[in-house]
């Protein structure tokens, strides 16, 4: 089946969001906003990139705050994630090779570069 008729049909939900809906959910943002490093990308400057783009947490908890029925579980994938063969058989080797792994990556550093965009975007609260 198609991946529009399980939308169709209800089996998968689809929650729309942008950076004006995560503001107002979480206004301490517009101060993210603000943050030079960002501020300084071309990705930003150019509106290409928006607080929606980078900021996963605020965005899934903004999803899971909106359900009636909360799931006891939930997969997120980032949209460069690249993947070839059965959705199916990497949840299922997912399952079964990681345990109860609340991230599941094949690269991660303890620190990020310092190019990285996001190192040093937070709220005062947590500096």
């Amino acid at each position: 089946r198609t991946l529009a008729s399980h939308i169709a049909r209800g089996a998968i939900r689809v929650h729309e969001y942008d950076e004006a809906d995560m503001v107002r959910r979480y206004p301490v943002l517009r101060d993210l906003k603000r943050n030079p490093r960002l501020q300084e990308s071309e990705e930003f400057q150019r509106g290409t990139h928006s607080l929606a783009w980078g900021l996963h947490a605020e965005a899934l908890n903004a999803w899971y705050q909106s359900l009636e029925r909360k799931p006891s579980f939930v997969w997120c994938f980032e949209d460069d994630v690249g993947f070839s063969g059965s959705l199916e058989t990497l949840v299922d080797i997912v399952k079964r090779d990681c345990g109860d792994a609340d991230l599941v990556t094949a690269d991660i550093k303890l620190r990020p570069s310092e190019a990285w965009w996001w190192l040093d975007v937070h709220s005062t609260a947590f500096a």
